[in-house]
């Protein structure tokens, strides 16, 4: 009976992933029967029933092309989650497909970067499936099935590069990146008022001080038992953990801008191309400047989740009995990328843990003055830039009255619903947001 198991058992991180990802797939069969979309849902059952992996991985790419065009058509609310599903599912058939493939045939070091290669190719397609699709639940499980097949994917990744991968810490012979507080450039709109600030504060003063009223407030040090503290501070530590996943950059000055863009790469290439490089990035042509900003990173890869805790803050709610986890977001870029003069419906507790940032806040009183975008899309954000006020267009911006912070790593700032905020990465920076009502 003994000799039968291992018979039967993996024998290497690819055999084993796949044999995951089938059962996965096993799991969420059931999900197939609820996607709309017949003419899709009809390629991905001849894929399914193709007896050649190439064949039916070129019809499982067939449904991922179609439906990425209607992902892709309109404004993403109007997506039909059906739509999304079927992306999900897609990428899911895709993934078993890219692990089932044939060797080969060739050297040891062939066959080693061969099974990167399809590694690799998986965990992208996982990646794209996550960051497109809608969840797939894997039968009784918490986790979406394509959560747990990145997951599997990955550690399989690592596996296969250094086979008994040390503990995942930061080494003294890394790059480490600085925590020092750089020169912040002057202003050209006037004289700004210091956001307070408080080392550790009780929960009671910080709800009667500052939630309550909905005032900002600069929390000193109120991260600095968090792991990522020290951790992040490794770019290699960084690319060892998650430099395989696919994550979207934003490339260009900022969101308003014209030369604004996005593009979907491995973590790993853009600490290369936009961390790494950021001296390269020319102070009067920064449409290659890339940010990773906004991005439920944590959700995507559960490992970086376990070097930081959600502040004891967010515990408090202007809704009786709310007791939702806040959004977690990942905001990772080189100096000198922007987020513009804008507001947020929610609470939102910024914290720094690598490098700085200068943070400016108005508060909702004057909101008239910053010249909110007429479009619906972006009336949450001014017109003014307030780095370099334009007066004569926007003549009430002089009246009003900026406050003004520099948050160093382990800070958070406390910014209430609806404070207009404008932040500047002053180095290599790594910040992580909490948004919560």
């Amino acid at each position: 009976m003994a000799a039968a198991q291992a018979e039967t058992a993996p024998s290497s991180p690819i055999e084993e992933t796949a044999l995951t990802v089938q059962r996965l797939l096993e799991g969420v069969a059931a999900a197939e029967t609820e996607v709309e979309a017949e003419a899709e849902k009809a390629l991905l059952a001849g894929a399914l029933a193709a007896g050649a992996e190439a064949q039916a991985l070129a019809r499982v790419q067939a449904v991922l092309d179609r439906t990425w065009e209607r992902l892709n058509a309109g404004h993403w609310s109007t997506v039909p989650l059906a739509r999304r599903r079927l992306y999900a599912l897609a990428s899911l058939h895709k993934v078993r497909l890219l692990l089932v493939g044939e060797s080969t045939g060739g050297s040891s070091a062939q066959e080693a970067n061969h099974a990167e290669s399809r590694l690799r190719d998986a965990l992208a397609a996982a990646d794209q499936g996550l960051l497109l699709g809608a969840p797939l639940q894997a039968g009784d499980a918490d986790e979406g099935a394509l959560s747990v097949a990145a997951a599997a994917l990955s550690r399989a990744l690592a596996h296969l590069r250094c086979p008994g991968l040390r503990p995942v810490v930061a080494t003294a012979k890394e790059k480490v990146l600085s925590n020092s507080a750089p020169a912040v450039p002057p202003l050209c709109s006037g004289p700004t008022t210091p956001v307070p600030t408080l080392s550790l504060p009780s929960l009671q003063q910080f709800s009667n001080d500052h939630f309550k009223p909905h005032l900002p407030v600069l929390l000193a040090g109120a991260a600095n038992h968090w792991p990522a503290r020290h951790r992040w501070c490794s770019l290699e530590y960084l690319c060892r953990v998650a430099g395989a996943r696919t994550v979207p950059v934003e490339l260009g000055a900022h969101y308003v801008d014209p030369t604004w863009s996005q593009r979907l790469m491995t973590l790993e290439s853009f600490v290369e191309k936009h961390v790494k490089c950021e001296s390269q990035i020319s102070a009067s042509d920064n449409s290659q400047l890339g940010y990773l900003a906004q991005h439920p990173l944590f959700d995507q890869v559960p490992e970086l989740r376990a070097d930081i805790c959600i502040p004891e803050y967010c515990c408090l709610s202007d809704k009786q009995d709310e007791s939702l986890d806040p959004d977690i977001n990942a905001w990772f870029g080189p100096a000198g990328t922007i987020s513009p003069l804008h507001f947020d419906p929610k609470h939102n507790l910024l914290t720094q843990v690598v490098g700085a940032k200068r943070v400016l806040l108005y508060a909702p009183e004057v909101s008239a003055a910053l010249y909110p975008h007429e479009e619906p899309l972006l009336s949450n954000t001014a017109q003014v830039d307030p780095e370099n006020p334009d007066y004569t267009s926007f003549p009430d911006f002089q009246k009003a009255q900026a406050w003004e912070c520099t948050l160093q790593p382990g800070d958070m700032l406390y910014i209430p619903p609806r404070w207009w905020h404008h932040v500047r990465s002053l180095s290599v920076s790594f910040s992580v947001s909490f948004w919560w009502e």
